[in-house]
């Protein structure tokens, strides 16, 4: 299996042991560069990585020509997860009367968690019921207060990058609207 990161490198720690020589005769090499070993056989250091899939091979030789070869895989992902919001179409100034909002969107990431972090005016919240997931695609209700108030979504996938934050902005209106008739004045009589 590839070990994930989102780090430009990794941290190594290589021992090598030959029975019949010490480890600092030993002929070591990393992706082809020498590396020297300590009198107690070790060596650690950093491994830098590009994006993408990267392999470290290491190679060890006895004086005799005996070798022995490891490897390791790592895959560096340093992309944040892209995050859509699909319905409502509208994310900006919201008007409704009702007490609850549905949310659907798709998260498009190499290696994609089914996760979202969900903030109503900057406070963690959870939706009324589990968010239904449909491979990348992703449905959820949260329940609105009265007045204006920001939900912010976002994501993040499985090395740990964190997709932008996108924001909607609802104002929660229960309140039914007000009739003031003027003319003709309702508590005076009229004649026809």
């Amino acid at each position: 299996a590839n070990e994930l990161t989102r780090e430009p490198h990794v941290d190594i720690i290589i021992e090598a042991a030959d029975e019949e020589e010490a480890a600092n005769q030993l002929s070591v090499t990393l992706n082809g560069t020498a590396l020297n070993l300590n009198q107690a056989g070790r060596y650690e250091g950093r491994f830098p990585l590009e994006e993408g899939p990267n392999t470290a091979e290491l190679r060890v030789l006895d004086s005799a020509g005996a070798e022995c070869v490891a490897n390791a895989s790592i895959v560096r992902d340093s992309t944040d997860p892209v995050l859509q919001i699909t319905s409502p179409q509208q994310l900006q100034d919201i008007l409704t009367n009702e007490p609850q909002i549905r949310v659907q969107g798709r998260i498009d990431d190499e290696h994609f968690q089914p996760s979202l972090l969900l903030n109503l005016d900057q406070q963690p919240i959870e939706p009324i019921e589990p968010i239904i997931w449909d491979g990348q695609n992703f449905e959820f209700v949260i329940a609105l207060e009265s007045g204006f108030q920001t939900l912010a979504i976002s994501t993040v996938d499985i090395p740990g990058n964190q997709s932008e934050a996108i924001e909607i902005t609802i104002e929660l209106d229960e309140q039914p609207p007000v009739i003031i008739l003027e003319q003709p004045n309702p508590d005076a009589a009229t004649v026809a």
